[in-house]
């Protein structure tokens, strides 16, 4: 059984006593209403308008059942040219590469960086042609991608930048006018999930949407329920014939959207807290020539910790994982969210830059972090790494 005394990561408890108490609030609040808890209701408003103010407080947010629904949302709301080609960063979740493909348009697989799990900024520059329409970027680990050089690189070739901040909620990143902004603002649109191991949690699965300008704002309203336009005055919820597109229920719930609500109202705390830990990680890792962590940022909202081991050392690396991991270091010893290695993607599109994510594959593996980690479970981590000099 799992021992957080004795390991480098500490058990997150992210449903807590503030999740428990939202739970309740959502009972007794209709109980006394003499109603059943609806699809957006009072705790869904209330959770989108929080998410919309610590985004940004300009734009518009829709809360929706999942990770992978926000993204289809996303990108269909984003209304692109049939057909056209998407450009999607290397390293993410299944849900992006689907929901290009669900929402007929053609991916295209971008590099890494050198190092890093965020895309490259080269290979996006070389994959853009006629056909592209969009960049599909995900902020991978919770630290954000070359946001200035890829909004320039948008600029200048006419295309819509989307954002993934599933794993880097409200970290900050300079942009193209060198102002401190959240990622997900600086997209068209931005899709996030929040399921249960997500640093921002509705408990099992949840997304969120965000859109800058309300045309968007209202595309994600009538896609995320079958086609309706709730905006209008002359709106009518019994009437299903009115809608204006075809699309589906992706609604979420009222408890869904409490418990969001109270994982949201601690978020720049759980953010600190994991930013200690990340800067605990690097220094620990610093101290042994074995390996190279990406360059470190400020700003980040860490989820989790990618290392890379240096290529001399590449033969050792099961063998550095293991004994990691027996002194307690929890860890994932290789990463499977390299899209250029799933053999559906090869189905799905011959377009794929992969020279440096073939490399960063082979040397990566992840160190698992969370806000509740401490000064005990990172002296665990310590002496496990100093314990490798002896491999």
């Amino acid at each position: 059984m799992f021992n957080p005394e004795k390991s480098t990561c500490a058990y997150r408890e992210a449903f807590g006593n503030k999740e428990r108490s939202a739970v309740k609030e959502v009972l007794n609040y209709y109980k006394r209403r003499k109603e059943d808890p609806p699809y957006y209701g009072e705790f869904q408003k209330r959770y989108e308008a929080l998410f919309t103010e610590k985004m940004d407080g300009q734009g518009n947010s829709r809360a929706v059942s999942t990770g992978s629904v926000a993204c289809y949302i996303a990108l269909r709301a984003a209304n692109l040219r049939p057909g056209s080609e998407v450009i999607l960063s290397p390293v993410t979740d299944s849900s992006p590469l689907f929901a290009i493909i669900e929402c007929g348009l053609k991916p295209v697989i971008a590099d890494c960086k050198r190092n890093s799990y965020n895309i490259c900024p080269e290979s996006i520059s070389r994959l853009i042609n006629d056909e592209t329409s969009a960049i599909f970027l995900i902020h991978a680990g919770g630290d954000p991608a070359d946001i200035a050089l890829i909004e320039k690189i948008g600029d200048e070739n006419g295309i819509e930048i989307i954002e993934d901040i599933s794993q880097s909620p409200f970290a900050k990143a300079y942009g193209k006018e060198n102002i401190l902004k959240n990622v997900g603002t600086f997209g068209m649109i931005s899709a996030c999930s929040t399921m249960y191991r997500k640093t921002l949690q509705t408990s099992s699965s949840g997304g969120i949407i965000y859109a800058k300008n309300i045309e968007d704002y209202r595309r994600v309203l009538e896609i995320s329920d079958r086609g309706k336009q709730t905006w209008r005055e002359d709106y009518d919820m019994r009437d299903p014939g009115s809608a204006s597109l075809v699309s589906l229920n992706y609604n979420t719930d009222e408890i869904s959207c409490a418990v969001g609500h109270a994982s949201l109202s601690r978020i720049e705390k759980v953010i600190e807290n994991r930013q200690w830990v990340k800067k605990e990680i690097y220094d620990i890792f610093s101290e042994n020539s074995m390996f190279i962590l990406p360059e470190y940022k400020e700003n980040t909202s860490p989820f989790l910790q990618p290392v890379f081991v240096k290529d001399e050392y590449l033969e050792i690396k099961s063998k550095i994982t293991k004994q990691l991991s027996h002194n307690g270091v929890k860890l994932s010893p290789e990463y499977k969210c390299f899209v250029c290695n799933w053999d559906i993607t090869k189905r799905l599109t011959d377009k794929i830059e992969k020279s440096n994510a073939v490399i960063n594959y082979k040397k990566a593996f992840n160190i698992f972090l969370n806000e509740k980690c401490n000064a005990q479970n990172m002296s665990i981590l310590k002496e496990a790494v100093k314990k490798l000099d002896n491999i």
